[in-house]
């Protein structure tokens, strides 16, 4: 579990980036989940988000500014990318590369983070955008399939 003084700022921190009052909640929720299973997140001056897992640690980087112009996307990235960590079947470098699997990687986070959206009412009513958001992170794995 992280320290709490340290998670507090963390999710001062991101609620103040993310700017997005309505999340506010849900970014709480989802720092405090991260931070019980001892994922730490930061921000990084990216054009996209990763969770990073060294030895079975887990951190979570999320990108500092939304590519669409919609910072709830960065919430978005905040589920997904915790789905990383969450998702049992790791893709070993060995397999990095293999387009079948990462897409598969892609659709279990993304099924994980689907679960956390819908445990938060708040975000029903950015459902469209975030199919839409999803459906394009996905469509760059697809098109490496074909």
């Amino acid at each position: 579990m992280l320290p709490l003084l340290q998670l507090e700022r963390n999710i001062g921190k991101f609620q103040q980036t993310i700017q997005v009052p309505e999340y506010d909640n849900v970014i709480d929720k989802l720092l405090r989940k991260a931070g019980n299973l001892n994922i730490g997140a930061s921000f990084w001056n990216e054009t996209y988000s990763k969770a990073q897992d060294t030895n079975g640690i887990y951190y979570l980087w999320i990108k500092s500014s939304a590519v669409s112009g919609n910072r709830k996307e960065l919430v978005y990235d905040m589920m997904h990318e915790l789905g990383h960590c969450l998702d049992p079947l790791k893709l070993g470098k060995e397999n990095k590369g293999n387009a079948a699997l990462e897409l598969a990687r892609e659709e279990r986070a993304w099924a994980l983070a689907d679960l956390e959206f819908n445990a938060h009412p708040e975000l029903q009513v950015d459902r469209e955008s975030y199919s839409k958001y999803q459906n394009d992170c996905l469509a760059t794995y697809i098109k490496a399939l074909n």
